[in-house]
C-alpha cells in the first residue's frame, strides 16, 4: 500500500456548521450568472480530485476558473450571506502554461475575493469544483 499524500485542509479547521448551509444554498442556485463578468459559474458542494473535477467541468462544457476570475466571482447565497473560506480548483499561468492548481478562496464581500493559489501536492487531493463558461 502507498504512502498517502498530505493534503491541505479544505476548510478551516474551526469552521461552523452554517458553512455548510451556506454552500448548500450556493449549490442549489447554479449557474450563476455574472453579466458583468461574463461568467456563468457552477459550483458544485462535492470535494473531488482533479480528474473528477475535470469531468465534471468538461461533461458541462465548463472550465476552472483562473485565479485572477475567482478574485471577483460574488460567492453569495440567495440570502446574501457569504460562503466561507475554502480550496477549490483553479488555473493559473506558470511559465507561459495554463496549470491546474488549488486555491483558497475567503469570500470578503460580494464580488471581492481573497485568493491564494495552493500547491497540488497529490492529484488525489480533494477541492471544491467551481465551473465556469465565458457567456456567448
Amino acid at each position: 500500500m502507498g504512502i498517502r499524500p498530505v493534503c491541505p485542509p479544505v476548510t478551516l479547521s474551526n469552521e461552523l456548521p452554517e458553512c455548510e448551509v451556506r454552500r448548500q444554498q450556493y449549490e442549489e442556485d447554479k449557474p450563476h450568472t455574472f453579466l458583468s463578468l461574463n461568467l456563468e459559474v457552477y459550483f458544485f458542494n462535492d470535494q473531488a480530485t482533479l480528474a473528477e473535477a475535470k469531468e465534471l467541468c468538461a461533461s458541462l462544457g465548463y472550465r476552472f476558473p483562473t485565479v485572477e476570475e475567482l478574485l471577483t466571482i460574488d460567492f453569495s447565497t440567495p440570502g446574501g450571506k457569504l460562503l466561507c473560506p475554502m480550496l477549490v480548483w483553479a488555473t493559473t499561468v506558470v511559465e507561459g502554461r495554463t496549470v491546474n492548481t488549488f486555491a483558497f478562496v475567503a469570500p470578503m464581500a460580494p464580488f471581492t475575493n481573497i485568493v491564494i493559489p495552493v500547491a497540488i501536492p497529490s492529484k488525489l487531493c480533494r477541492a471544491y469544483g467551481v465551473c465556469i463558461s465565458n457567456l456567448e
